[in-house]
């Protein structure tokens, strides 16, 4: 009888580099003679089993660990980082840090350049020319950052006990099998030194999705060279590229402009040079600007998703960002005349304001930026139809966009008059109060199907909602010359008219 078995395709980790850049290993390669005069003694570090290696000769090597007290083992200055041209990394080349005497009972190591010291305890000693890779370093570097001139310990309990695990980290699913493995890795064995408190590094890990090339369109021709359909395939068609221009949208497919029947394959890959698909940002902040690059990767779709490039695409934020600026900024560089001190918001204003205030702040909170994104074009399109808006609700909704498109936001801040920047200005609350209604939308159907819509008073009377919705043209439609036989009423919510 079968059973579940977890299989872990772990294998030894290749821990070592033959380069400059890395840490050293703190390790000193000794004779036999030297190893067992250590073991004699009582040396500390030493594992169960010697570790040894043989050279081309057959001479015996043996591992010595340099003492804690001599930590931190630093990389010597070298005068070239070429190739030792020996297999060993160019470490081999600087012969006074690689050749040591040292001794076996303490550890203590001297340049060979110098002297070899008085006493049967001191050996010859060749230091390991390998480093370990970026992985020793980068797996713990958010611990550092919590206390980065520490110079006992890689963070001290103090420290650590003050900042803790971070609560948020933006990994990236690419990273999963290396970087976040490893940092697991070394953090599982810090708490085993005790150095850290917890098992996990981080309370919260979240993979973003990423931004793939523009779409790629492809048709496909037949033996008599007449397109067919993606879903008629037979196998024997010939592929044909074609250009934005020669498709249209359809649904949530796309098909020939010539003929939207036939369907043809539209999907997007990831960006590679090799593929020719690669987007230079540069080139989109020269043309667009940097907030409307930033604006538009933030709106193409939910963090965590795969979105499609399309760089007509940028061109849409762009406007949203130039409309902001001409809505507070008049053609002498001067705040707009419709945003003074004294002015006064309309209700309805106001509450679609203080509705951006708590989405966008409710959407930051949860990374759903392309939302809103949206919230805040809507926003500005209320606010364009105002004739006068308040200082303060004009600051505000900038302060909104500040996180999303800070350069633009900073410069219409700055013309308010404000000497600090807007990212020390505290971010706007909503004022609940703004957002109640007396009001409430209610749905109009006819025989269970939604034709209309109505806004009424909260304490509307069920003769008046009937009344109301029965006046609406699109109910009226469907009613005129019927007998209605039901009339549903649910209060704030629904109204059904049944007629035949």
């Amino acid at each position: 009888i079968g059973k579940m078995s977890v299989n872990y395709k772990l294998r030894d980790w290749l821990f070592s580099r033959q380069r400059y850049w890395g840490e050293p290993f703190p390790i000193v390669w000794v004779s036999k003679e030297a190893y067992e005069v250590a073991l004699a003694s009582g040396y500390a570090g030493l594992p169960k089993e010697a570790v040894v290696y043989k050279d081309e000769g057959g001479k015996e090597h043996f591992a010595l660990p340099i003492p804690e007290s001599s930590l931190p083992l630093t990389l010597p200055e070298i005068k070239t980082y070429a190739p030792s041209g020996t297999g060993e990394s160019p470490l081999a080349h600087a012969t006074d840090w690689l050749n040591v005497w040292i001794n076996a009972k303490t550890g203590q190591t001297i340049s060979q350049k110098e002297p070899k010291p008085e006493g049967g305890d001191w050996f010859e000693g060749k230091r390991e020319t390998n480093t370990m890779p970026q992985w020793a370093g980068s797996c713990w570097y958010y611990l550092r950052y919590c206390d980065p001139h520490c110079s006992t310990a890689p963070v001290s309990k103090e420290a650590e006990d003050y900042w803790g695990t971070p609560d948020f980290y933006i990994g990236g699913a690419e990273h999963a099998v290396l970087h976040l493995l490893y940092a697991r890795f070394w953090h599982n064995v810090l708490f085993d030194c005790g150095v850290v408190k917890n098992t996990e590094p981080f309370k919260k890990l979240f993979h973003q999705g990423i931004i793939l090339g523009q779409l790629e369109y492809t048709g496909y021709k037949n033996k008599d060279g007449e397109f067919v359909s993606q879903s008629e395939l037979k196998g024997d068609e010939e592929a044909v590229k074609l250009n934005e221009a020669d498709v249209v949208k359809v649904g949530s497919n796309y098909a020939l402009k010539a003929n939207p029947k036939i369907l043809v394959d539209a999907r997007s890959y990831k960006m590679s040079k090799s593929r020719g698909n690669v987007v230079n940002p540069d080139e989109i902040i020269r043309d667009y600007g940097a907030d409307s690059l930033r604006l538009y990767e933030m709106f193409l779709g939910p963090l965590e998703d795969q979105k499609p490039w399309n760089t007509s695409g940028i061109e849409g934020v762009s406007r949203f960002l130039k409309k902001i600026w001409r809505e507070y900024v008049d053609r002498s560089g001067a705040i707009n005349s419709k945003i003074s001190k004294d002015a006064k918001d309309s209700p309805e204003f106001l509450k679609i304001l203080n509705e951006t205030i708590k989405k966008v702040a409710g959407d930051i909170e949860g990374l759903r930026f392309n939302t809103a994104i949206s919230q805040m074009m809507i926003c500005l399109s209320a606010l364009q139809k105002e004739s006068q808006i308040s200082e303060e609700s004009a600051k505000s909704f900038i302060k909104l966009v500040a996180p999303f498109a800070p350069h633009i936001a900073e410069e219409i801040w700055q013309k308010f008059g404000e000497t600090e920047s807007i990212s020390k200005a505290p971010f706007p609350t909503c004022d609940e109060s703004k957002i109640a209604s007396d009001s409430v939308k209610m749905a109009v159907q006819v025989n269970g199907k939604l034709r209309a819509e109505i806004r009424v008073s909260k304490t509307a009377s069920k003769d008046e909602v009937l009344s109301l919705a029965k006046e609406q043209e699109s109910v009226k439609k469907f009613t005129a010359g019927k007998e209605i036989v039901k009339e549903i009423f649910v209060p704030g919510k629904i109204v059904n008219i049944v007629a035949k």
